[in-house]
């Protein structure tokens, strides 16, 4: 098993971590878009008083 050498699991590993922070990142500005478009169509919906008071109650 000479290709499974200290640098190719270290190289590996490392690849695999910035791979798996690039998605983490990918999935938190998407959540925060399509949080942003929930909430901007609520507003539309139903007005901004609901986030007025949820926010009384929350915060």
């Amino acid at each position: 098993m000479e290709w499974l050498t200290d640098e190719l699991l270290c190289y590996g590993g490392a690849a695999l971590a910035g791979i798996t922070m690039t998605a983490a990142v990918l999935y938190l500005l998407i959540s925060k878009i399509q949080f942003l478009r929930l909430e901007s169509r609520l507003d539309h919906e139903y007005g901004t008083g609901l986030r007025k008071k949820r926010k009384k109650k929350h915060g």
